[in-house]
């Protein structure tokens, strides 16, 4: 736990404009929280001033919860509890398992492993290439910088790659994938999902379900397996592949129609 003690290293901390000096362990405490962190930690109803600051080299496992846990510049492996959590990760290549219950992760510019267990969660990625996995629940994952891997599992969920070369799978649920900047791959799976490819050459898997791919911007590779599909090429030199026979014609459109090559 977080003890609020003036200490030599807190002013040299402060000197450097790290953190603001008071006398009210909870401003102190305050002050050591990433601003993100804080809105998060309103967000969910809980107190800053209640925050578990992780000890550097030491695995961290939550109580009962609902907690608000701050990771270290280093590596941390974080366990969060079944009741809610916002974890952050601030630096470091951490390992996050958020477990049940609808939390909040946020990750630092490290290369970060993030699990949100059952729940409806939100994971923001940071600057480094990212491994976000929602599980069973209602997810929100976004990668942001980094080549990242988005896994939305069960659930209808919202995948935001973001800048880079990024791995985007829906899993089971109606999904909405949106690739972002960079060559992107995004898999839709069983169910009836939209597929956004964004900026680049990027490479889209509808799956079985009646699904919407958009190419976007960008020489796009639009491909179908079960279902009814639309494919919107967007502009660029785009191909769609395995076309079945439950797809029209009519459900093919692009900036400029001749420059798209439908391949049965």
């Amino acid at each position: 736990m977080f003890s609020h003690k003036l200490m030599k290293s807190a002013c040299v901390l402060a000197a450097f404009g790290i953190v603001a000096l008071s006398n009210s362990p909870a401003a102190f405490a305050r002050s050591l929280i990433p601003h993100d962190c804080r809105k998060a930690a309103k967000k969910a109803g809980l107190n800053p001033a209640d925050a578990i600051f992780v000890q550097s080299n030491t695995p961290y496992t939550g109580g009962s919860g609902p907690e608000l846990i701050i990771g270290t510049r280093k590596r941390d492996l974080i366990t969060g509890t079944n009741n809610g959590d916002v974890i952050c990760g601030n630096g470091g290549n951490d390992s996050i398992n958020a477990l049940a219950g609808n939390d909040i992760v946020l990750v630092g510019s490290g290369a970060d492993s993030v699990d949100g267990g059952d729940g409806d969660d939100v994971i923001l990625g940071g600057g480094g290439n990212d491994s976000l996995s929602g599980e069973d629940g209602n997810d929100t994952l976004e990668g942001n910088n980094g080549n990242d891997s988005l896994d939305g599992g069960n659930g209808d969920d919202t995948l935001n790659g973001g800048n880079g070369k990024d791995l985007l799978d829906g899993g089971p649920g109606s999904d909405i994938l949106n690739g972002g900047n960079g060559n992107d791959q995004l898999g839709g799976g069983p169910d009836n999902d939209v597929l956004n490819g964004g900026n680049g050459a990027d490479s889209l898997t509808g799956g079985d379900g009646d699904d919407i791919l958009n190419g976007g911007n960008g020489p796009d590779d639009l491909d179908d397996d079960a279902g009814f599909e639309t494919f919107n090429g967007g502009l660029g030199n785009d191909a769609i592949d395995d076309i079945d026979g439950a797809d029209q014609p009519n459900s093919f459109t692009g900036a400029v129609d001749r420059r798209d090559s439908p391949n049965r």
